[in-house]
């Protein structure tokens, strides 16, 4: 069965660019815009991962998982000095920094989805 990934970005070209490459590479991807719309999402579904940028607008990434503990996260920022805030995070899987290579975020992603939280 594919792993389920759901990726929140507020920028369009970021999640249609990653949610591509995941499906192209096996997995089953949702994609969304907002924080808000993330929790009420991962409330009602099961996924395997969740991709969060970690600034965005009604909700950031770290208020996502702070309400979301049950989800494995991979963080996603532009911002360098988010990175020690994130890995503090019990369900944080891992963390990518913007801009990154789609082979290098899939790494992560194998790695997320393989580590036990």
């Amino acid at each position: 069965m594919k792993k389920k990934i759901l990726i929140v970005d507020d920028e369009p070209d970021i999640v249609i660019s990653v949610s591509d490459f995941l499906t192209k590479h096996g997995y089953q991807t949702e994609v969304l815009y907002t924080g808000r719309s993330a929790i009420s999402r991962a409330r009602n579904n099961k996924y395997d991962l969740l991709i969060l940028d970690i600034a965005m607008p009604y909700f950031n990434g770290f208020e996502v998982a702070r309400t979301l503990t049950n989800q494995k996260i991979v963080f996603m920022t532009a911002y360098d000095f988010k990175k020690e805030e994130a890995i503090k995070f019990k369900n944080c899987a891992g963390f990518i920094q913007k801009p990154f290579d789609l082979k290098k975020l899939l790494n992560v992603v194998k790695k997320a989805l393989d580590k036990q939280i």
